[in-house]
């Protein structure tokens, strides 16, 4: 009779049950391992780099402010997509950018941006923005800050409804948060955020009333994708792993030999 030994690969087994019951050295060892390593052949919802990313991060600060509206955009392109941005842009190829490469960069920027005031469609104007050097850019260290002015009529002394949305261009997605800020003088609350839109509902002062140099209060409300590139949390990957890890302990200590 010759000794017991370990199935290897390409071994033809017969009678699986009965050689575990008799059992092997190591084998529940290996078949725990196994068990354990399982889920990491799993996809996982883990957050990326920005520089493993195709889209475009907007972060909007959208100041009310008792004589108006102004927009503060800042964009940091992923790095999927941010070589051929720079390259769109700096013409004459010189790793730097001009004033008119710069003026055109910031139209761009702020094309995707929409400001309405109770429906009612307002003008943007962007200003002058601050671009950070190619290799910053290229990996995705630095955002590109731009302030953008809002030509809006706000309607004075009653509530009214400011929606600010970021949508995608030219099949970029993109991934938005809105930060509405506002002083003490001026009333602001949360109101929906939905489809790549943020609206709050703003009271401003009467006219004639005098402005409050108070701090600005600030209300976050959207803080989700517009388009593509959202994940998950990482948790349920990691309760998976354990309770799996579980099981096969559970299942090969059951197989041990008495």
């Amino acid at each position: 009779m010759s000794p017991l030994r370990c199935p290897r690969i390409g071994d033809r087994i017969v009678g699986s049950r009965q050689l575990d019951e008799v059992g092997c050295p190591g084998t529940s060892g290996r078949r725990h391992l196994l068990f354990l390593c399982l889920p990491l052949c799993l996809p996982i919802a883990a957050p990326a780099h920005p520089i493993d990313e195709n889209l475009n991060r907007y972060e909007v600060q959208a100041f009310v402010l008792p004589a108006g509206l102004r927009l503060d955009l800042h964009v940091l392109h992923g790095g999927l997509v941010a070589g051929a941005a720079w390259t769109r842009f700096d013409r004459d190829g010189d790793g730097s950018l001009g004033p008119a490469e710069q003026a055109a960069w910031a139209a761009e920027l702020a094309a995707p941006v929409s400001v309405a005031v109770d429906g009612r469609p307002a003008e943007l104007q962007p200003g002058q923005g601050i671009f950070p050097d190619r290799e910053l850019f290229l990996t995705c260290a630095q955002f590109i800050a731009l302030p953008v002015a809002v030509r809006a009529a706000v309607p004075r002394g009653g509530p009214a409804t400011v929606r600010v949305a970021v949508s995608p261009r030219a099949g970029t997605p993109v991934l938005a948060r809105v930060l509405f800020v506002a002083p003490a003088s001026v009333g602001l609350a949360a109101q929906e955020s939905r489809g790549g839109a943020s609206s709050a509902r703003v009271s401003w002062p009467a006219a004639g009333e005098p402005p409050d140099r108070a701090p600005a209060d600030r209300l976050p409300v959207d803080d989700a994708p517009t388009a593509g590139g959202g994940r998950g949390p990482i948790w349920p990957a990691l309760l998976l792993v354990g309770l799996t890890g579980l099981l096969g302990w559970r299942v090969a200590a059951r197989r041990q030999p008495q």
